[in-house]
């Protein structure tokens, strides 16, 4: 593809704002309704004693007063004057910041942390700091690329605002990404030339790190505390997409994962149901699930399969629990299981292919592992990922706007790669969190999640079990120990 025309990647960004009692307003063209950019002076018509170079004349409405805003000069401006502003004052107090452009139209500032070896998010407009998902989660904007300029170079970040990216590339038209990634590389080189071999050392130190971050990012899920934009009127920000509800406590809560470690998961103190002790008798087994002399196969290793089995008795789950499973599926197929716990009936069963056999179960939360990256119909993040799905009293989801929470297995080793593989997962009711772990690694620690209020459990009990599915892709799912108890 050839070099991409400057003139439009500006037109990309090149919208103005204005503040207004202290909040962001658009600067429309004039045949929009709203705040009118009518008209510039600058150069040697400087007003009064405010000295800037560049005064806009703000027109709230056609024929209406006009008002003059001197840029960098009084309290009000667009959001590109808060991070100049604010990059400048992260530089002046002797920390390394640089200038992050979202091509969607907004910009924002990023500090370098020694001590965390990483680039920290900060919007000195909303303001915002260390919540990189705020645009696309809180806001609802549908990003496509945000750069990273600094004295040292100039860096595709858009990995850092998404957990989307495979939607996210979809979106990214303008250039190929081999040719970006190749230019900005030379770029780069380019700018470096002159320095030293001890910075450029230093330098490539520190993009390894950045570069390591970027591609684990989506490993990650959305914090619990994003908020929808705050600056701007509702018209404007409806007018540009933004009018994200954002995801506070009032909606769902949900989690950020900061570290994986290595760790054994709680005992169970109390048994109270174990596959390798009971007899068939105490499973229900569903669709295409039976039990073989040595294992229960949820699916064979045929098309368009779904398997459930459910322990017959409904189990206390609200006091707190401990499930162990150990399993094995099959190399290379689709689509993946899960654990699953409801208050639906004795005989439910979900939907087959990308719903993994819990899709449409109601008053459910089930943990999936997901080895099939099923974009178009769940927008997964990946295709070998471990996630907490719920939608409360409603019939769950396995689109992944309905995650709680999802991680990848250390070193993404494939969760369907023919090798056995050990998962637990607990409830601690005193705290109201759920923790995954997988292969003796805690992959997700302290979820917010309190089954008392997100499902309707009489007695604080819910059947439980596992379900897996299969679709144009397929591959057998077979659970070698089933384990439950209190913790």
């Amino acid at each position: 593809m050839s070099t991409p025309n400057s003139n439009v990647w500006m037109e990309e960004c090149s919208r103005i704002y204005l503040h207004k009692d202290n909040v962001l307003q658009p600067a429309f063209r004039e045949n929009h309704t709203g705040n009118l950019c009518t008209g510039q002076f600058g150069g040697q018509q400087q007003h009064e004693c405010l000295f800037q170079p560049r005064i806009d004349i703000d027109q709230i409405a056609p024929g209406a007063k006009t008002a003059l805003i001197a840029r960098l000069t009084t309290v009000r401006g667009r959001c590109g004057e808060w991070a100049n502003t604010f990059t400048l004052f992260c530089r002046a107090l002797g920390y390394r910041a640089r200038y992050i452009l979202d091509m969607t139209d907004h910009v924002w500032t990023e500090i370098w942390s020694d001590s965390e070896n990483r680039w920290i998010h900060c919007d000195s407009c909303e303001p915002a700091y260390d919540k990189p998902l705020t645009y696309e989660s809180g806001w609802g904007k549908k990003l496509t690329y945000v750069f990273a300029f600094e004295v040292d170079g100039i860096f595709d970040v858009s990995r850092r605002y998404t957990t989307q990216i495979n939607q996210m590339l979809q979106r990214r038209g303008m250039v190929e990404e081999d040719w970006l990634r190749i230019y900005l590389e030379q770029l780069n080189q380019r700018m470096r030339a002159a320095y030293a071999p001890e910075r450029k050392e230093h330098l490539i130190k520190r993009e390894q790190a950045e570069k390591k971050e970027l591609e684990n990012s989506q490993n990650r899920s959305v914090s619990n505390d994003l908020l929808p934009r705050q600056s701007g009127s509702d018209d404007w920000k409806s007018q540009r997409g933004e009018t994200g509800l954002g995801l506070t406590n009032s909606s769902k809560r949900l989690h950020v994962q900061k570290s994986v470690e290595r760790a054994s998961p709680p005992t169970i103190s109390t048994v109270l149901y174990n596959y390798e002790l009971l007899t068939r008798s105490k499973l229900n087994l569903i669709g295409n699930c039976k039990i073989l002399s040595d294992r229960i196969e949820l699916t064979p290793r045929q098309n368009d399969q779904v398997g459930a089995f459910w322990v017959k008795d409904k189990l206390k789950v609200t006091d707190g629990f401990v499930v162990r499973i150990k399993f094995i599926n099959e190399m290379g197929g689709a689509d993946g299981m899960a654990f699953v716990l409801h208050n639906h009936s004795a005989d439910v069963i979900g939907k087959r292919g990308s719903g993994l056999g819990y899709d449409g179960i109601e008053n459910s939360l089930a943990v999936e592992f997901d080895s099939y990256s099923s974009v178009d119909s769940c927008a997964d993040p990946n295709g070998n990922h471990i996630s907490i799905h719920c939608n409360g009293e409603r019939k769950n989801s396995s689109h992944h706007q309905h995650s709680l929470a999802h991680a990848m297995p250390v070193d993404n080793v494939p969760i369907n790669d023919g090798r056995i593989h050990h998962a637990a997962i607990t409830y601690n009711a005193n705290s109201k969190t759920m923790s995954v772990w997988y292969d003796s690694f805690n992959i997700l620690t302290d979820v917010s999640v309190d089954l008392d209020t997100l499902l309707d459990l009489p007695n604080g009990e819910a059947w439980i079990g596992m379900t897996a599915s299969t679709g144009g892709l397929c591959q057998s799912h077979h659970i070698l120990s089933f384990e439950f108890g209190l913790l």
